[in-house]
């Protein structure tokens, strides 16, 4: 075959197929996902971290810090986690009133019939997916961590003989709050004008094969090495992880005004427009996707990505956004009152404990017998006398027991007033309230 010829008679470049085409644009849309991904990760960085130190120090009872653990060496190192008891007592709260939308009628074309029909129809929705624990999930994250998230989506139904089409909506919380990555430029406080946000997940390699196998390049984690400094957190030796990635794509559509107040988006033959602007139309896209290719993908119905933060303190502190739970301030007064508590037990422990003082000589031949003293096997304890020279008695100090309690008062108040949880609120009664009155 021979080559083509461009008008000076040389070989022509081929102009590029269709899929190359499409290669190209995809190659460049994951990209611009993986830089967006990477942007929300540096953003919130210090905030998980923040976090995730929240959680470890509520759920976990990991509350001794690693210079003071070290210090203590063999020492009585003792954890009350108290501030959980303060975690479930918000939270209760919460299940016992939990917060509902309500769907009131609006505008011209709206009726009260119509209203109590798309409330029934949430209602429906609520109770088809158990949407209470999924609201319980997501406000316990945000009381521990200070963030958590709601989720919208459909699913397929598949045991309605009358349409093979039909689908569900669904609603719940999401597991791990900290797989979620946000745009950080939303400034809404319910960050509902994100123009993406990633939901991701690590699957085992084998479960990856078995659902994506066929229609990705994945063969080995090397190739994920490939894909620059996030590619190494996209992989590992036991998991590939796959991100539900949505993002908001618009048109532009130029639309008129006429006289007569109509808007028409063209003008006929005689029309005059007496005002013209460009419309944006949102559309959100939904792209199953790891680091290197895209998996699966559709329109999403809405205007809006499709979930829900669920937030406790927020802040934006020097251009940069704070989220703080209930657990952020009782974390130190929760390390005092586990400090005092534990040289309180320590200091208890070894009075026991004092030191005998003797005379040199009068404990020879008889060490063993003293040696055990403190344990309280022995029986009789014998001595050698000295003329002159008192028994062996034991060099006692009072410990310090009445300043260490009043530490732990002052450490266990703190606990409360950073918390806004007092007694009568954790459920000790006054001597002059009945369960009523509180």
């Amino acid at each position: 075959m021979k080559p083509q010829l461009n008008a000076k008679g040389t070989p022509g470049k081929k102009p590029p197929s269709e899929s190359e085409k499409a290669k190209v644009r995809d190659r460049e849309f994951i990209e611009k996902a993986m830089k967006r991904w990477k942007a929300s990760s540096e953003a919130t960085a210090k905030s998980r971290e923040a976090s995730l130190d929240d959680f470890k120090f509520a759920v976990l009872s990991e509350q001794w810090p690693a210079e003071v653990t070290r210090k203590f060496g063999n020492k009585v190192k003792l954890t009350v986690n108290r501030v959980m008891s303060f975690v479930n007592q918000v939270c209760n709260e919460q299940r016992q009133q939990r917060p509902a939308g309500t769907i009131n009628p609006v505008g011209d074309q709206a009726d009260k019939d119509t209203a109590e029909i798309l409330q029934g129809m949430v209602r429906h929705v609520e109770v088809n997916c158990d949407a209470e624990v999924g609201d319980d999930i997501a406000f316990e994250h945000m009381v521990i961590g200070g963030e958590g998230w709601l989720r919208l989506w459909s699913e397929d139904v598949d045991d309605d003989p009358d349409n093979e089409w039909a689908q569900e909506i669904k609603y719940g919380a999401v597991p791990n709050p900290f797989t979620v990555y946000d745009d950080p430029n939303a400034r809404h406080p319910l960050r509902i004008d994100s123009k993406w946000r990633f939901f991701t997940e690590d699957l085992p390699i084998e479960d990856y094969k078995d659902s994506y196998g066929e229609k990705t390049d994945f063969a080995s984690l090397e190739q994920f090495r490939t894909t620059g400094d996030s590619g190494r957190q996209w992989a590992s030796k036991e998991t590939v992880r796959i991100a539900e990635y949505y993002h908001i794509e618009y048109t532009e559509e130029r639309i008129y005004q006429l006289a007569d107040g109509s808007t028409v988006t063209e003008l006929k033959e005689g029309e005059n427009a007496i005002k013209t602007r460009i419309k944006q139309k949102p559309k959100v896209m939904w792209t199953l996707m790891n680091a290197v290719q895209k998996l699966e993908e559709h329109e999403v119905p809405g205007t809006i990505i499709p979930s829900i933060p669920v937030l406790g303190y927020t802040h934006n502190i020097d251009g940069k956004r704070y989220v703080a739970g209930l657990v952020r301030n009782a974390k130190d007064p929760a390390r005092a009152y586990n400090y005092n508590l534990s040289k309180a037990t320590q200091t208890v422990a070894i009075g026991s404990k004092a030191p005998w003082v003797a005379a040199v000589g009068q404990l020879e031949g008889r060490e063993p017998e003293w040696k055990a003293a403190n344990t309280g096997e022995v029986g009789v304890l014998q001595y050698n006398h000295k003329d002159g020279v008192e028994k062996p008695a034991r060099d006692v100090a009072e410990p310090p027991i009445q300043a260490i309690s009043h530490l732990l008062t002052t450490a266990d108040t703190d606990m409360k007033a950073v918390t806004g949880l007092f007694d009568p609120s954790l459920g000790q009664k006054l001597p002059d309230q009945s369960g009523t009155a509180i």
